[in-house]
Parts: structure tokens; C-alpha cells; sequence
């Protein structure tokens, strides 16, 4: 036997530890979750289709659909051969659910036709994210078109009298962090790959309202505010992790320091407030925990900080390796560890951990 031959099968034996990950484990994490998705969610001989959830009763909400869509266009970005298929038939499928409602297009909640119209601008703008990073993958121009259509409607939601964007299009009640931030980062993206300047003005005037109105002294970020000024003060890792994205690209775009300074008090405060000191884990959701992770990563990269993204690849592994079960599945919660098999599961939960995962194995 060779000198090469034994020092391969020497390689081949290390265990994986959860501390120093070797660099292929993300992607390995990545690919393994979007492989459950295809195994339990994928719809048969309906391309780009979905089932929502373990029951496999209902069609996937454009909630799920998005993030699905997000994380086939950060594989794509790195396996185009493997994964610009199945993105391309998720965003013809979702051709089903854009509907020309109130004189804008949009897209639904559910597939169309309906005999109601049920549109969230924070739907809108995670799809929008989803196709410029599908534009970048695979540069079909369709994509970016229908981004900038996708952007109009979650604008189109802007509170004209008081600032910020509702939630949904109707009824009026709230404006949200989770339609405001992600927002901005769209129209950031946009501007990032078109160079359209009034999208990067648009974003910062949505983050300026943001911090004016909802955020709270620790530097995160509270839920959503009425028009009468009551707050709802629940705090999710979505609703700081978007603002932290926003912060480290603008802090990427412009160069400004304020906007590092800016992101690196959010980073410090979630680290402080959802990071388990102990496990590394962060205490919170999949469907709003990549933001976050994605938010220290690309702090990370734009500031030259390790520190980032070694929190983020601690709570990615103990995610990996204590709470996802032996056939590959994932619960809602990212710090709770599973005894046995998951018997009730969502699409949010694998298409958002396969995004967190692409994210770390890009930023090795």
C-alpha cells in the first residue's frame, strides 16, 4: 500500500468534531437537508411542487416555497449541474401562485384561482430575495424581472401616512419588522446587481423607520407596531437577523462606518440573547434562525471577524448532530435536542436549514 493511499484512508477514518468542522460538512449538511426535502415534501409528477407539511394534505404556502427557493439558489450558486433544475421548476410553479389583484401583482399565499386573495409583503420580499440570488446563479434575466415586479408589491405596502409596510395587504393592521426588513435587504440585492440607486435610498429610508420605531435599546429588534403606537415586543431571531443583513451590506455597499458599528452592536446583542453559553445553540426557530446565521456570516466577511461565523458553524453543527434524527429530519426549535424519530415536520424547517448550510459551506 502507498504512502498517499494509507494517509487517504487515515483522513477517511477522522471523526467529524463539532468544533472544527473539516470543509466539506456544511455542504454535506446542505445537500443531506435538501434531499429530506425532496424525500418528504416533493409532490409526484408535479414538478416544483411541494406538500407543506408531514400529512401531505396541503400544497406548501409561499412561505415555505421562499425559503425552498432561497436555499436551491445558494446550491445552485455552487452545484448549478445539480440544482438549477429543481430551482427552475420551483419558480415556474409559483408562476400558479401570482395573481394581479388591485391593480399590482403579487404573489398569494396559496396557488391560484382562489375566490379570495390573501397577499403578506413579507412573503413577497423573502421570493424576491430568492429569485436575484436565482438571477446570480444561473443568470436567466426572467428571474431578476420578476424580482423587481416582486419588490414593487412589497413596496407597494409602505404605510403612505406613518412609514414602515403592513404585514399583509389586507386587513391593515400592523406594520412589521419581518415585511420591513426583509424589504430592504431585497431592494439592497437589487441595487447590488443592477446598480438602480433609488433601491439603495428606498432601503436605507425602511431601515432609518425601522430603528426609529422598533427597535429596542439592546439593539434588537421588537415585532411589529400598530398605527396607534402599541408594540408588540415579542422578539424573533428574524426580525434581528434581517436588520443585521442590512447593516453588514450596507456597510458593503457604501463603505460608511456606521453601518459596521451598527451591525456589530445587533451581532453582539443576539449572540448575548439566543446563543445557549454551554451548547452553542442558538434558542429559537428554523424558519428565522438562518437569518441570524446568514447576519453574523456576512458580518463576518464584509469585517474580517472570525468570531461570526465560528458561532455560527457551532450552532449549525450541534443543530446537525443533536437535533436533526436518524432519517435526517428537523424539528421547528434549533436548540432542543430529538430522542428518536420526528413524526410531525414542515417544509420551513428543512428548506431553511439547507439555506443556513449552503451559507456556511460558501463562506469556507
Amino acid at each position: 500500500m502507498s504512502v498517499t493511499t494509507i494517509l487517504m484512508v487515515w483522513v477517511l477514518c477522522l471523526p467529524e468534531a463539532a468544533s472544527a468542522a473539516p470543509d466539506n460538512t456544511f455542504e454535506k449538511m446542505a445537500r443531506q437537508a435538501i434531499e429530506v426535502v425532496q424525500r418528504d415534501h416533493a409532490i409526484a409528477n408535479r414538478p416544483g411542487a411541494y406538500y407543506e407539511d408531514h400529512t401531505k394534505r396541503a400544497i406548501a404556502y409561499t412561505w415555505g416555497n421562499s425559503m425552498l427557493m432561497l436555499a436551491y439558489a445558494k446550491a445552485a450558486q455552487t452545484d448549478a449541474k445539480t440544482y438549477a433544475e429543481p430551482l427552475d421548476q420551483l419558480i415556474r410553479h409559483m408562476d400558479r401562485y401570482w395573481v394581479e389583484y388591485n391593480g399590482i401583482g403579487g404573489y398569494d399565499h396559496l396557488p391560484h384561482p382562489r375566490t379570495d386573495v390573501e397577499r403578506y409583503y413579507d412573503d413577497n420580499a423573502w421570493v424576491a430575495m430568492g429569485l436575484i440570488d436565482a438571477y446570480e446563479a444561473v443568470k436567466d434575466k426572467t428571474y431578476l424581472e420578476r424580482a423587481e415586479k416582486t419588490i414593487e408589491f412589497s413596496l407597494s405596502g409602505v404605510n403612505q401616512e406613518q412609514g414602515g409596510i403592513w404585514w399583509r395587504e389586507a386587513p391593515k393592521q400592523t406594520m412589521n419588522t419581518c415585511s420591513v426588513a426583509p424589504t430592504a435587504f431585497a431592494c439592497l440585492r437589487y441595487y447590488e446587481v443592477t446598480g438602480r440607486r433609488a433601491y439603495l435610498e428606498t432601503a436605507k429610508a425602511l431601515m432609518v423607520w425601522l430603528d426609529e420605531h422598533l427597535q429596542d435599546s439592546d439593539h434588537l429588534y421588537f415585532d411589529s407596531i400598530t398605527p396607534r403606537g402599541r408594540i408588540n415586543r415579542t422578539k424573533w431571531t428574524y426580525n434581528t437577523g434581517m436588520p443585521l443583513q442590512n447593516y453588514a451590506k450596507l456597510y458593503q455597499l457604501t463603505g460608511v462606518k456606521r453601518y459596521l458599528e451598527k451591525a456589530n452592536a445587533i451581532a453582539a446583542a443576539a449572540e448575548k440573547h439566543w446563543v445557549d453559553p454551554q451548547t452553542g445553540a442558538v434558542r429559537c426557530e428554523a424558519m428565522f434562525v438562518w437569518t441570524l446565521v446568514e447576519g453574523w456570516v456576512n458580518l463576518s466577511k464584509v469585517s474580517d471577524q472570525s468570531h461570526w461565523q465560528e458561532v455560527s458553524q457551532k450552532a449549525a453543527t450541534y443543530l446537525y448532530e443533536h437535533v436533526r434524527d436518524p432519517k435526517g429530519r428537523y424539528p421547528k426549535r434549533w436548540d432542543r435536542p430529538t430522542e428518536g424519530e420526528i413524526t410531525e415536520w414542515n417544509l420551513l424547517y428543512p428548506a431553511s436549514n439547507a439555506r443556513a448550510f449552503w451559507v456556511l459551506a460558501d463562506a469556507r
